[in-house]
């Protein structure tokens, strides 16, 4: 099936097929309601397991005495086909993306190394996507003939998001590959591990290079420039395997070093960086793209899952090394700029700023504690003696240091008034900036200064927060989804039918009981409902959908343009999120 299923998709059967389909789209949509099969239909619009599977090698036929063509489908072991040929093909596509989806699961369940499952993880994934991106352009026909028959066969019923093969393919892939069997635990935990083994390298490599022979030193009683423990966490970390329940069998995967990966840093940081971009992939829907890189928003599952293992992560190691870094406190900030170079080149400038906060506060208590115990040790008559002191009118963040400073001396009983009044303030800075980096922390100023650039870098994103929002909302794109709408738009979420059901039945009955209140504040809500929303007329045969909510209120909203309801007008074309935001595109 799957080599017949290539063709189809690459030749020209698949375009003769999507044209007769077209054609005779009315045909097909009248045809399931004469065969009864609304509510499975139904099932299927809302991306339900199908019914039927197709085992006939003659997947497309055309009957020669009626010169209509038809789907050829026997039945599947004891499960009846359905019998209208819009369903049948429907429940065709499914099992056609089931079957593939199974096989990718069975060979990714198989590896047992921690580099070769995230690799190849990344490489199948890839190549199913490209596969989505050609069906969605093969196959218009189909999509159009699904919604089509939708509005036809449940009007007034909720309507967004429309059926689509991207939304189609994600959901089985999320449910048949990532999720099934918790190899989605093995997947982050293996990436964790790659990430932790690449920031070793680099932290060896870094150490090294600035470092040239120290290895040598450590047997010496001489004291080194940088920390002994950190040679020893080298000399005596292992490679430890991970064991994991897959669907009931215990399974170990090693993590070995691998013979491609750990000899070439830029693979792996490409291997890091690709199995991230996925993970984002299986994240997006088409309202939360909008926010894709606005951090003060949670992200939806998977992504928010890996996003904060991987700054939990990171704050345990950066704690871990800040204990090794106090015998030498000059290069922990130093460590702390090479973890960050690493990191974004692997995660998302969102996953970026995220870190750079934690950087801070990490940073910030550990020079705080630095200083105080060099300055500890400082008695006050030794600073008159200083008589070499560092240029500081041209330092950039000087007012920063000096408050800093300041706060730091006042612990200590350094008082600035005593030092014949405020015009020799910055000549007894200089003289304490001098003590501090001839004590133990040379590299004081410029470790300073990272502190001072990261938070910059923190304030600019908060601005670009800001303008994201005022963006989207503006256009009545909501930041964050109620629950009832996360089950429509999530990707990891399913729409039960019954839901569906419900909400039809409460808006026939909110209309039915006061029809002109419902259009007086649906047009207080909209502006011009005229505009906005078909005529409503009869029983419902135009009405689209519960108007999607905006949940709780935007700290921003306040000065914002536009409502809370959304004008789904801007979303017709919306058929697959923006490839720019996507792997595909990278």
């Amino acid at each position: 099936m799957q080599g017949k299923m290539n063709d189809l998709c690459l030749g020209d059967n698949i375009a003769e097929l999507m044209e007769q389909v077209r054609t005779n789209q009315q045909e097909l949509i009248d045809e399931v309601r004469q065969c009864k099969e609304a509510s499975a239909f139904l099932e299927a619009r809302w991306y339900q397991n199908a019914t039927g599977q197709s085992n006939d090698d003659d997947i497309f036929s055309e009957k020669s005495h009626t010169g209509e063509f038809d789907l050829q489908l026997s039945d599947s072991e004891g499960l009846a086909a359905p019998k209208s040929r819009l369903l049948r093909l429907n429940n065709l596509f499914y099992a056609v993306i089931q079957n593939y989806c199974a096989m990718i699961f069975d060979y990714l369940s198989n590896l047992d190394n921690t580099y070769n499952l995230v690799a190849e993880y990344s490489t199948r994934w890839t190549v199913y996507t490209y596969t989505i991106l050609q069906l969605i352009q093969s196959c218009q026909g189909f999509t159009e003939t699904m919604n089509e028959a939708y509005e036809q066969l449940f009007p007034g019923y909720p309507s967004f998001p429309k059926f689509s093969i991207w939304r189609l393919m994600v959901k089985t892939w999320f449910s048949e590959v990532y999720e099934k069997c918790g190899i989605s635990k093995l997947l982050s935990d293996s990436y964790l591990k790659i990430v932790s083994n690449h920031r070793e390298n680099l932290l060896r490599e870094e150490i090294n290079s600035n470092f040239p022979g120290i290895s040598k030193q450590l047997d010496s009683t001489l004291d080194l420039q940088v920390p002994k423990q950190l040679f020893l966490n080298f000399s005596t970390k292992q490679d430890r395997s991970m064991v994991f329940d897959t669907c009931g069998i215990m399974k170990e995967i090693n993590n070995n070093r691998h013979p491609y990966f750990s000899k070439d840093t830029q693979a792996e940081s490409k291997l890091l960086n690709d199995f991230h971009q996925n993970i984002i992939d299986l994240s997006v829907n088409e309202v939360n793209m909008h926010y894709i890189d606005c951090t003060d928003i949670e992200s939806n599952y998977p992504f928010s899952e890996l996003e904060s293992s991987i700054l939990q992560q990171s704050y345990s190691y950066y704690q871990d090394q800040a204990k090794v870094f106090e015998e030498s406190p000059s290069f922990y900030c130093q460590f702390l700029k090479s973890d960050m170079s690493f990191l974004s080149d692997t995660t998302t400038k969102r996953t970026n700023t995220k870190l750079a906060k934690i950087q801070i506060d990490q940073c910030l208590e550990f020079i705080q504690k630095s200083i105080s115990n060099i300055l500890g040790k400082v008695e006050l008559d030794s600073l008159d003696k200083v008589e070499i002191v560092p240029e500081l009118s041209t330092y950039e963040p000087y007012t920063q240091l000096r408050d800093f400073l300041i706060q730091i001396s006042s612990e200590q009983n350094i008082k600035f008034e005593a030092q014949n009044g405020r015009n020799q303030e910055m000549k007894l800075i200089q003289k304490l900036v001098a003590v501090i980096e001839a004590n133990g922390h040379s590299n004081f100023r410029s470790d300073f200064k990272f502190l001072c650039d990261q938070q910059a870098l923190v304030e600019q994103t908060k601005a670009k927060d800001y303008e994201i929002k005022s963006i989207n909302m503006s256009k009545n794109i909501p930041y964050e989804l109620g629950d009832v709408d996360a089950l429509f738009y999530d990707i990891e979420k399913n729409t039960d039918t019954k839901l569906i059901e419900k909400l039809y039945q409460d808006v026939q009955k909110a209309m039915s009981v006061d029809r002109e209140s419902f259009e007086s504040k649906s047009t207080k809500a909209s502006g011009n409902l005229s505009e906005d929303l078909p005529e409503i007329e009869g029983d419902l045969e135009d009405f689209e959908l519960p108007q999607l909510k905006v949940k709780g209120k935007n700290e921003y909203r306040e000065d914002m343009p536009g409502t809370e309801e959304i004008n789904f007008s801007e979303f017709d074309d919306f058929d697959l999120p923006d490839i720019d935001n996507l792997i595909l595109s990278r």
